[in-house]
């Protein structure tokens, strides 16, 4: 792919130097009344026959990549690394598990300890920065979720008045969560405000998104099947209790929307 990349180049440099020829041509003929050489017509016309040989040798450079990616395909070997990384498989995604120590949240609680802290700044910091820098991602989505351990509480959710100015005071302070659902948005939103307080850390990542995906989906990323009633208390479960960073990029909410 790079070489075709250069051959692209060269093509747009003869094509440069048709305009500045043509260019030239046009001031003299501006200034004189002599006409365009011939000598300039000889070189514009040497360049155009360049560019056609230039084109057939791209072609032929594409078809037999096409000929080498089909063979490599038949025979089960993995295509190399081009110049240009891409992301593969979940490499934009960390997950922080309550499984580990290091990520635990008191039961019922959004409130970072600084145990979760400390993990966060050893183990999670220098792969966002990584990862964001290598795949130009400038947006890290913050997703907390539960299981279906119920939430227990006194006081109704707050989350309708107060998530906002949350976000914007970066204070948990009068958020309630009465739900699963608010608790995954509040954790997230606690996540979120750390790395906001940190942002240093990855210069290239400008929005900090915090969602919630309540006890809805599993670990392995399939919807949770399970159909609570009223009166049922739900299960605990540290595999279904974490926070997911993924990296993105923000030309993506600009991108065409899809003509379904």
């Amino acid at each position: 792919m790079r070489g075709m990349d250069l051959k692209y180049a060269e093509i747009f440099a003869i094509l440069c130097g048709i305009m500045l020829l043509a260019w030239a041509a046009a001031e003299q003929n501006l200034h004189s009344s002599v006409p365009v050489t011939k000598f300039l017509q000889e070189r514009i016309a040497a360049l155009e026959e360049e560019i056609k040989s230039t084109q057939a040798r791209l072609q032929g450079s594409e078809s037999r990549e096409r000929e080498l990616r089909k063979k490599l395909e038949e025979l089960q070997i993995p295509l190399p690394e081009t110049s240009s990384p891409t992301p593969q498989d979940d490499s934009l995604i960390f997950t922080l598990s309550e499984n580990e120590k290091d990520f635990k949240f008191a039961t019922g609680s959004a409130e970072i300890r600084p145990e979760f802290k400390d993990g966060l700044i050893r183990r999670v910091f220098p792969k966002i920065r990584e990862k964001s820098e290598i795949f130009g991602c400038d947006v890290l989505m913050i997703i907390g979720h539960t299981d279906e351990k119920q939430v227990r509480g006194s006081r109704a959710s707050t989350l309708d008045d107060q998530l906002t100015a949350a976000y914007q005071t970066q204070s948990l302070d009068g958020l309630n969560a009465g739900s699963n659902t608010d608790l995954g948005m509040v954790r997230a939103l606690s996540v979120a405000i750390f790395l906001e307080q940190n942002r240093e850390q990855f210069p290239a990542v400008k929005y900090f998104l915090p969602y919630s995906a309540g006890q809805l989906i599993l670990p392995d990323r399939t919807l949770s099947k399970s159909a609570l009633g009223p009166g049922r208390a739900g299960e605990a479960d540290d595999s279904r209790r974490r926070i997911e960073l993924q990296l993105t990029k923000s030309s993506f909410w600009q991108a065409e929307e899809p003509k379904l």
